[in-house]
């Protein structure tokens, strides 16, 4: 059953609120033609490191940086992996220990997952590991699907999907080089022709448990698609929630909270009315709630982001579209409370579009966006009070002569952080900028 907000808690903006600033700036690597899939990582050592992906001509590459006491060393070009490869991803355990995966197309279109590991100390990543070939028979499957997602401290969670066994995968601990193999049969009314299993996510805030969520199809007569999670320890299945197939949705986006709650949260694809929702649903004590709906009506939702704080307080932002307009939006759930009222965030010559949002662990949510305006990119942010319950005004975060995108940013425990994005110092040329990031 889908749940329309009916009690609604209003947000305020604020101007006496701490507000953001970057600061003590580094610029990373030679100017490139292009730069993208930037990772910026940290541990609460303050260990860190920063994977992006660039081209000269059709070569492509994965360079990497890290933060030492003397600053950030020189970038890294990882030794060639081959032309297209994509989904990148990179994490750092608690050691400093660095993982690093991704994908590569066959020439029969075959998906391959590939992953690297680099122990703290050490200067050069170890062997490369095509994950496939720790699965019995990783080939032979009709309608296989690949995915991958990093579930802490490392590890990483690699899923093939077959139609007529379930979903069959493993935990991949690199460090150890163990693996944890696991299957999850269908239910058994979803055992039909053309059923298949899609869009796997995992999530972790902080040392909180992670969670796995994927979505399962199935076509004909009763068409429907459903949500089944489960976490990473256990192992058990549960279904989630499930839908006509009316609406096809987006990757799941999963956070998870310091009591073993968890909140999943979509972007559904309502073909009826040419539009874009925001649904969320989240697990308590009790048990998975219903369904619910934060969207408004004529707003076609893009870039769903979800993060719970070491309290239970829940962030869910995305970006709107109406015609021309692109802005964002907020709503926000403290702990066992009601969901607020969505607070927009526009500008009115500019585009802002490209939310993330995180927690400081003292007590603030903090978002970041993308302004363009005028041909320029920006790098924008503001502060959530959870005690006061009201925003700061947005602040601008990059150099007002430049064009900033594609910003990331990471917080640690003592409310510690970095950002980083890419700029055009010279006005086509692309670098990376890092630096710190503070609340003041």
């Amino acid at each position: 059953m889908l749940k329309h907000l009916t009690c609604l808690v209003a947000l305020t903006l604020s101007t006496q609120l701490l507000a953001l600033r970057a600061t003590n700036l580094t610029t990373l690597c030679d100017e490139k033609e292009d730069i993208w899939a930037v990772n910026l990582l940290m541990n609460e050592k303050k260990d860190a490191a920063l994977i992006w992906t660039t081209s000269e001509g059709s070569k492509e590459h994965l360079e990497i940086s890290f933060k030492t006491e003397a600053g950030w060393s020189l970038p890294q070009r990882l030794p060639s992996i081959a032309n297209n490869f994509f989904n990148s991803q990179a994490e750092i355990d608690a050691e400093g220990n660095v993982t690093l995966a991704w994908d590569l197309k066959g020439p029969d279109y075959t998906t391959f997952h590939y992953v690297t590991h680099k122990k703290a100390g050490e200067e050069t990543f170890g062997e490369i590991a095509e994950l496939g070939q720790m699965l019995d028979n990783p080939k032979e499957a009709d309608y296989q699907h690949y995915d991958t997602s990093f579930v802490g401290e490392g590890n990483l969670c690699f899923v093939e999907a077959e139609d007529s066994k379930g979903i069959t995968g493993l935990i991949y601990l690199p460090k150890e080089k163990i693996t944890h193999k696991f299957t999850l049969s269908k239910e058994a009314s979803l055992q039909r022709e053309f059923s298949y299993f899609d869009s796997i996510s995992a999530h972790a805030e902080s040392n909180n448990l992670p969670y796995l969520v994927w979505e399962v199809r199935s076509y004909g007569h009763d068409a429907r698609t459903q949500l089944w999670g489960c976490s990473t320890s256990s192992l058990e299945p549960e279904k989630i929630c499930a839908f006509k197939l009316d609406y096809m949705f987006t990757k799941p986006e999963v956070t998870t909270g310091p009591k073993g709650e968890v909140a999943v949260a979509w972007e559904e694809v309502a073909h009826a009315h040419d539009q874009n929702l925001v649904r969320v649903v989240l697990k308590t004590e009790q048990g998975w709630g219903e369904v619910v709906d934060l969207s408004s009506p004529a707003e076609n939702a893009e870039d769903l982001k979800i993060c719970f704080d070491a309290k239970g307080n829940l962030m869910a932002v995305w970006s709107v579209q109406i015609d021309d307009m692109h802005f964002i939006k907020a709503a926000y759930k403290p702990q066992g409370g009601p969901w607020s009222e969505p607070i927009s965030f526009q500008s009115p010559q500019g585009l802002y579009r490209f939310p993330q949002i995180q927690t400081d662990n003292q007590d603030h949510f903090v978002l970041i966006w993308q302004e363009e305006l005028r041909n320029r990119q920006s790098i924008l942010g503001t502060t959530f009070s959870t005690k006061e319950e009201i925003w700061s005004s947005p602040t601008r975060l990059s150099a007002e002569e430049q064009s900033a995108w594609d910003a990331r940013f990471h917080f640690t425990s003592d409310a510690k952080a970095l950002i980083a994005w890419t700029t055009t110092p010279n006005g086509f040329e692309e670098v990376i900028q890092v630096g710190e990031l503070h609340i003041d």
